[in-house]
């Protein structure tokens, strides 16, 4: 009795970090004798190898920067949607280009590792996940998906952001990453690369490039996250609480300022050009890709 009673009292006495406070401190790694992630098959290390997914036999980490989670989709799939929910659940998430939150992110450029390929990323602010060699990882990572044809409207919508998008629906940058079920056949790689060649040359961005830019971005980005996400689910069906408690985030930290989120949040006006496209105007864009992205609407349960 007297032992405990004096632990008690050791324990009331030790300083307590407020827990409103604001603070870039990451979560205690588990213990080196517990095992809280299904770890990989040796078979599945050249896919996780080029990602930021906590894989402890396949490379290093530090432990002191194991994140919670990564929620990750293609652009345009509603990861601004998904970081204020649940920051307005009271669960500190960083959108793309942020500081990384204590709970993790909700970010597209943080699915690829850099490595051989120059890629744009935007999380500048995030050192541990730069480089060939980084450091830092998430815990889990949830694939977020939405609607297919309004993601890849969305995502031709967006003239301003294609760049991006050129690096990131490259069949060959999947291919060398080790995971590119749905690599397209010759007539159709070599219109989304003559299109890439002429558009750098000062060609227009026509509907037609800019769907296919979409749609090659929807296919093989999602195929990629699939392959190593711990859980796909639809932005439709969103539910803070249940992802909460299927990351195991913890008790909620209410922010200081929360910002409710919209349901159109992160919109654009239509270009006219694009908003009566249907699915099936897709399929003359690219065959092949679009039987794969349809297969995919499918399988996320889409009803195409």
């Amino acid at each position: 009795m007297v032992v405990l009673s004096t632990v008690g009292c050791l324990l009331l006495l030790a300083p307590q970090r407020d827990p409103n406070t604001a603070t870039h401190a990451v979560p205690r790694p588990p213990a080196r004798t517990q095992t809280t992630t299904t770890l990989p098959p040796k078979s599945n290390c050249r896919v996780l190898n080029s990602t930021l997914k906590l894989a402890p036999r396949c490379d290093g980490y530090d432990v002191d920067y194991i994140y919670p989670l990564l929620i990750t989709g293609t652009g345009r799939a509603g990861t601004r949607f998904a970081v204020k929910t649940l920051t307005a659940h009271g669960y500190d998430v960083a959108h793309d280009d942020a500081r990384v939150g204590r709970i993790g992110a909700a970010s597209w450029p943080l699915a690829i590792r850099e490595g051989a390929y120059t890629l744009p990323n935007f999380a500048t602010a995030n050192a541990g996940f730069r480089g060939h060699a980084p450091r830092w990882r998430f815990r889990r990572v949830f694939h977020q998906t939405r609607d297919p044809l309004k993601t890849v409207r969305s995502r031709a919508n967006s003239i301003g952001m294609m760049m991006a998008p050129w690096s990131y629906s490259d069949p060959l940058l999947f291919r060398d990453l080790g995971h590119c079920p749905g690599y397209p056949p010759a007539a159709e790689l070599g219109a989304w690369q003559r299109d890439r060649r002429a558009v750098a040359g000062g060609a227009p961005w026509t509907p037609e490039v800019r769907l296919r830019v979409a749609l090659f971005h929807y296919v093989f980005w999602n195929d990629w996250v699939r392959a190593y996400a711990d859980w796909t689910y639809k932005v439709e069906d969103f539910d803070a609480d249940g992802i909460a408690r299927r990351a195991s985030l913890g008790p909620r930290r209410p922010p200081a300022r929360p910002k409710p989120a919209a349901a159109a949040e992160n919109s654009r006006a239509m270009d006219p050009a694009l908003a009566s496209v249907t699915w099936s105007d897709l399929e003359r864009v690219s065959p092949v890709v679009w039987r794969r992205a349809t297969r995919l609407a499918r399988e996320f349960g889409y009803d195409y």
